[in-house]
């Protein structure tokens, strides 16, 4: 029984020797994902530029190259024969010139949201009116629309929440600057 006693021990001292010290002495660790995912965050929100009706901002992303410019919005109780599911569409003009060397999905990449400033909200949009393609050097206009609420101020946002663009373009209106207020 003493001997077994005597291994016992020797087999528990053992452990806590061989486990031993855990201290990062003379180690280099990763960053966690969790900071490599804020610092991401934290460098597209500094590339987040903002803008007013009438700029021009200019997206790149893994579709090609193109400048933007919002140029003005209605505020519509019908669009296209369509009711709101809200109150009203928010109808967006829009340029976009494709100045890169590939030919550009209208529909990917105008995918937009429109937040509502004072209500907290917002929506992706509802449609667009662009041609399927747009082709290098080619600059075309449109029209994109919104469903949401005749009130406060927006923000409209190319770039939303994607994994794909490296930068966030931002256009900021109140609603006394709808074009048929």
């Amino acid at each position: 029984m003493k001997k077994l006693c005597t291994i016992l021990l020797a087999l528990t001292l053992l452990t806590i020797v061989g486990c031993g010290d855990k201290s990062s002495e003379g180690t280099t660790t990763e960053p966690s994902s969790t900071s490599k995912e804020t610092t991401k965050q934290t460098e597209k929100v500094e590339e987040k530029k903002v803008l007013k009706l009438g700029e021009t901002g200019r997206m790149k992303d893994t579709l090609g190259e193109y400048d933007v410019t919002v140029h003005s919005f209605e505020i519509l109780e019908e669009y296209d024969g369509t009711k709101p599911y809200f109150e009203v569409f928010i109808v967006a003009d829009v340029t976009i010139e494709n100045i890169g060397d590939t030919s550009l999905d209208s529909w990917s990449i105008t995918r937009t949201r429109l937040e509502n400033v004072e209500r907290g909200t917002g929506t992706d949009n509802e449609g667009t009116n662009f041609p399927e393609e747009i082709l290098p050097g080619e600059k075309v206009s449109g029209k994109i629309y919104f469903d949401n609420y005749p009130e406060g101020s927006y923000e409209l946002i190319f770039g939303f929440a994607l994994s794909t663009v490296s930068n966030e373009l931002t256009w900021t209106f109140d609603v006394s600057e709808a074009s048929n207020k």
